[in-house]
């Protein structure tokens, strides 16, 4: 067996379907925000909630910490919006686009670039 973890062919299975089931669930993630209408936001954004919490808890397993940090982060920013019918969309794309660049791009950013990467997102303060 390889001592690279990467090398190792069920690792690679694994990884290559965490990476389809995540681009599937940006996918959701855009749609959710596409669907925002204001009569039944309060269901997308617990929508919105629950797949950025999958989302987090695959990615740390398969090297990508920054985007569990950032699902982290944008759970924040769910839960900071009193009316989800009044959830900045743009705003919210941007936490998505943050993951899906990262994982399209499959390389991991150091900590210190994840840092900045979170800090460039729009912060949760609760008055939408």
């Amino acid at each position: 067996m390889p001592k690279d973890p990467a090398q190792n062919p069920i690792v690679r299975t694994l990884r290559d379907r965490f990476m389809v089931s995540a681009q599937e669930k940006l996918n959701e993630i855009d749609a959710a925000l596409d669907g925002l209408s204001g009569e039944s936001d309060h269901a997308r954004a617990a929508e919105l909630k629950q797949i950025a919490h999958s989302l987090k808890g695959m990615a740390g397993s398969f090297g990508f910490m920054s985007v569990t940090r950032i699902s982290e982060a944008f759970e924040d920013y769910l839960a900071a919006a009193e009316d989800a019918e009044k959830l900045p969309r743009d705003e919210a794309r941007r936490y998505n686009d943050a993951m899906r660049g990262i994982l399209e791009s499959g390389d991991e950013p150091s900590d210190a670039e994840t840092d900045a990467i979170i800090a460039e997102l729009p912060a949760p303060t609760g008055t939408y």
